[in-house]
């Protein structure tokens, strides 16, 4: 009576061993498949914003005056620009750079290698105040150069496209004039009832 007591386990012992078996010489999952390799575009898409790590593109305006070039504002652009009809024959170089002045850009004259992520930033062309060029590489190299752009300038009397934005960080207050922003409204505290609810 022993032996037949001990068939029982004997044959699950059998039946888990040769599962075990099947499962190792199979594999627990299925087999593994590579992803299909596609290879990226050799074609750079085209610039939609010209800066000092590209070079400037013919034909692109300053954006100060509405445009998408974001290069230095020198005086060998500002002769660029001339040359090319973007900046009005006119304009004094003195009042060219004002105009930067005026609205607070910062650009690669006042300071470099900043990435966008000083106090002015982001970039003008992601509604900030910085206009110093992108560091090559970084995912906002690649939005400047190809787009999408959140903001560009305005002429005067038009609306800004920073309107609603309020200060950026570390601004001061003599650039927050009328015709640069338009103060954003305070956030209101009285969120549930309670300030710290969540």
């Amino acid at each position: 009576m022993r032996s037949d007591a001990r068939r029982p386990k004997a044959a699950a012992l059998v039946l888990l061993m040769g599962g075990a078996i099947l499962l190792a010489a199979t594999g627990c999952g299925p087999a593994y498949k590579p992803m299909p390799y596609v290879p990226k575009s050799a074609d750079a898409p085209p610039i939609t914003a010209c800066h000092d790590a590209v070079g400037h593109v013919k034909g692109m305006k300053p954006w100060i005056l509405g445009g998408t070039c974001c290069c230095t504002p020198t005086q060998e652009n500002y002769n660029l620009h001339i040359a090319q009809g973007t900046i009005p024959r006119d304009m004094a170089y003195e009042a060219y750079l004002d105009l930067y002045k005026q609205r607070c850009i910062v650009t690669d004259l006042d300071h470099k290698n900043c990435g966008n992520l000083c106090d002015h930033g982001p970039h003008v062309l992601a509604g900030g105040r910085c206009m110093a060029t992108p560091t090559p590489g970084t995912p906002a190299y690649e939005t400047i150069t190809y787009g999408p752009h959140a903001a560009r300038a305005t002429r005067r009397g038009s609306p800004s496209p920073l309107v609603g934005e309020g200060r950026v960080r570390g601004e001061k207050e003599s650039c927050l004039t009328a015709s640069t922003l338009t103060p954003a409204p305070l956030p209101s505290r009285e969120r549930g009832g309670h300030e710290n609810s969540l």
